[in-house]
């Protein structure tokens, strides 16, 4: 199985709706480095934003449940 941040050129067309649906099973790790990738290449804000909160999301952990 290959890992989905390799294939970071896939995300460069992609709009940030997309992105943000195709990041949903990627790791902390994996994540990283989509946002460091994207950084050096297009550097789209929304995109990082749509990362970056997810990021967040995931180091924050599960939401409490009731």
């Amino acid at each position: 199985m290959t890992n989905p941040a390799d294939d970071s050129a896939d995300y460069d067309d992609l709009p940030t709706g997309a992105v943000r649906d195709n990041v949903r099973s990627l790791s902390v790790d994996e994540l990283q480095h989509l946002i460091d990738e994207e950084r050096r290449g297009d550097n789209r804000a929304p995109v990082i934003e749509v990362l970056e909160s997810r990021l967040a999301q995931l180091r924050a952990g599960p939401p409490p449940r009731d």
